[in-house]
């Protein structure tokens, strides 16, 4: 009877070892795990909660193609998702040899100065092919677009030099008569606060110059036109340009 009752322990020991063995598993492999959303749209400034579905947040990496435009962090188990900056970003979410990639667009709030296409070097058939707005003019050596889509249309003005882009000029179009032209150049450093870094203001030879730049690949100024009405907005790849440019003449349209 002993005997017997040995053989059958030693029969079911495999069993009971494999069905341990194959617990451990389950628990140290995540066959996947979901997100509550496939992408995120929010404004400047904002958050966006994101729900994980099968995992924690917590025991998850988050990565950002670009933290300048837009950031993620663990809370409470769930993903924080910040807007930065106005643009296109990739948080990438990855868990015990999984990931998940959710894209994230930043929106703005205040839009006067448009989004010209700043891609110095860059030739002609680029900036038209990544250019949104409309045509307006063609010369040698430049090209014109108007978005009218805004407030006030904005007319971009692309340089170019050897076929190259060089240097870009917005100019926005807000009469003197219009009743908050006083105070327009809140709207105009708002505008640019949500899409760039600001550096300083100082009082130039003809009106006051708002410095920015854009992790200082290139830098942005901005001033009023005085007697023109409307706004300068200068695109350059330094500084000094960006302030010679605006401090040349009362008028620098062209």
């Amino acid at each position: 009877m002993i005997m017997k009752k040995i053989m059958l322990l030693l029969a079911l020991m495999p069993l009971v070892l494999f069905t341990a063995c194959s617990s451990d598993t389950n628990d140290d492999n995540i066959d996947t795990f979901t997100l509550s959303q496939k992408n995120v749209e929010l404004l400047y400034g904002g958050e966006s909660e994101i729900t994980v579905n099968g995992v924690s947040a917590n025991d998850c990496l988050l990565t950002s193609s670009d933290d300048f435009i837009a950031d993620a962090s663990s809370y409470k188990g769930k993903i924080l998702v910040n807007g930065n900056h106005v643009g296109k970003a990739t948080i990438t979410i990855s868990c015990k040899g999984r990931k998940i990639e959710l894209p994230v667009v930043v929106k703005p709030i205040a839009n006067y100065v448009g989004m010209p296409v700043v891609e110095f070097g860059a030739d002609l058939s680029t900036i038209k092919k990544n250019e949104t707005s409309t045509i307006n003019a063609t010369y040698d050596g430049r090209i014109d677009y108007v978005d009218q889509s805004l407030t006030y249309s904005v007319y971009h003005r692309y340089f170019f030099n050897d076929g190259k882009l060089a240097s870009v000029l917005s100019e926005i179009d807000i009469p003197n008569m219009t009743k908050e032209y006083r105070t327009f150049f809140i709207q105009v450093t708002k505008s640019l606060r949500e899409r760039y870094t600001y550096l300083d203001a100082y009082k130039g030879q003809y009106q006051t110059i708002y410095l920015f730049t854009f992790k200082n690949k290139y830098y942005i100024g901005a001033r009023d036109a005085g007697g023109n009405g409307g706004w300068y907005v200068y695109y350059a790849k330094t500084l000094d340009e960006v302030k010679e440019k605006l401090d040349i003449h009362p008028s620098i349209a062209i």
